[in-house]
């Protein structure tokens, strides 16, 4: 029976890692592209900086909330415990738990606020589209292709 609930963990386990595995290299992937589509779209190596920077600041910058604030406040009897502990639970692993629904809640108020503000909301309607062309040559979406 041991044997058989080890096996269990350890598939569980498994799924989880792959696919976490999977997020982090599609993440890693958007990102270099977002890098490799800002540079194309300015050429500026400042602005390809920037993107990168912006890329990974949210890692660096919340490391040491998590390790320093999360994690002790929601050990047994941490100051965050009392709180939030009956809806997460408590332990020093439940912190970056913690830290995530914190983010995510955060990030929900930031696209419900731009919603409310028009400029943002509407900034696809507002907006010209961007045709880059170079020389005389119009751009291949713009000829009109021969039917087959």
């Amino acid at each position: 029976m041991a044997n058989q609930t080890s096996t269990q963990g350890l598939r569980a386990f498994f799924i989880i890692w792959i696919s976490q595995l999977v997020s982090l290299v599609g993440s890693q992937l958007t990102g270099f592209a977002l890098g490799v589509w800002v540079y194309d779209q300015t050429g500026s190596v400042m602005m390809l900086a920037v993107t990168q920077i912006a890329l990974s600041a949210p890692q660096i910058l919340l490391s040491p909330l998590a390790d320093y604030v999360f994690k002790p406040g929601m050990s047994e009897g941490g100051a965050l415990a009392f709180v939030l502990g009956p809806v997460v639970g408590v332990g020093a692993n439940h912190g970056i738990g913690v830290l995530i629904s914190v983010l995510g809640l955060a990030m929900t108020m930031v696209c419900v606020l731009f919603f409310f503000n028009p400029r943002v909301r509407n900034v696809e309607i507002d907006l010209p589209d961007h045709i880059v062309a170079t020389g005389s040559q119009p751009p291949a979406s713009l000829v009109d292709q021969p039917a087959d």
